[in-house]
């Protein structure tokens, strides 16, 4: 198979898809939820964070992938950026990662959970 590292541009796509659902603040729950290896508890924090303070904010998050590793042919290491708003600066880079299942990449429980801790809405475990 491909070595690590060089998997087929489309499973590059799936994982980009994947996390540019996922921290699209604009998108439906379900369709955000679909794309997260292990929702537990973090439909609730999404919810939390709706109705915070930052909830405006928040819905207009998008991610920006920056570079995918793969680390094995169902595991990914992701560097993004989350930018708030039209032309809003991206923030820092973060390190996430990503897990095929079933055929389709999914943004790891882990990575959403830390992301909603920063904006003051992390996952109950």
């Amino acid at each position: 198979g491909p070595s690590e590292g060089t998997l087929p541009a489309a499973e590059r796509a799936g994982v980009e898809a994947a996390y540019t659902t996922v921290f699209d603040g604009s998108r439906p729950a379900d369709q955000r939820l679909a794309l997260v290896d292990d929702t537990a508890g973090v439909a609730e924090s999404l919810q939390a964070l709706a109705h915070s303070a930052m909830g405006p904010q928040a819905a207009q998050v998008r991610a920006v992938v920056d570079r995918v590793t793969f680390t094995s042919s169902m595991t990914a290491t992701v560097t993004y950026r989350l930018a708030s708003g039209a032309g809003g600066s991206a923030t820092t880079a973060r390190i996430g990662s990503a897990r095929q299942v079933d055929g389709t990449w999914k943004v790891t429980r882990s990575t959403v959970c830390e992301a909603l801790q920063d904006a003051g809405a992390g996952c109950a475990s």
